[in-house]
């Protein structure tokens, strides 16, 4: 489990085609956390807005399992298979700007 990093550029450009959110915001502000399951061979990540976070007294994210007790921080959740397929959901985290 990792720390805090830019999403990786197959789900940016998901965020912004399927979900019509402002590119510069999503460039700027959403950051992510992997889990790597390595025995499935699939990456899973949860995206969620930085300034959401500093402005949530008391949450702190280290890894992908702080948001467990969180969910509603969580923007989207996404996942990459090692054969590069792609899903991603839309949660019910922070609104975003289209």
């Amino acid at each position: 489990m990792g720390a805090i990093k830019d999403v990786p550029q197959m789900l940016y450009s998901r965020i912004v085609t399927e979900f019509k959110v402002d590119p510069d915001w999503a460039y700027s502000q959403l950051k992510c956390v992997e889990d790597r399951d390595k025995a499935k061979k699939i990456r899973r990540y949860r995206i969620f807005d930085m300034d959401a976070i500093h402005a949530a007294k008391g949450f702190k994210v280290e890894n992908f399992v702080s948001f467990d007790a969180h969910p509603e921080m969580v923007i989207f959740e996404g996942a990459v298979t090692d054969d590069g397929q792609v899903s991603l959901t839309k949660k019910s985290g922070p609104a975003v700007p289209a």
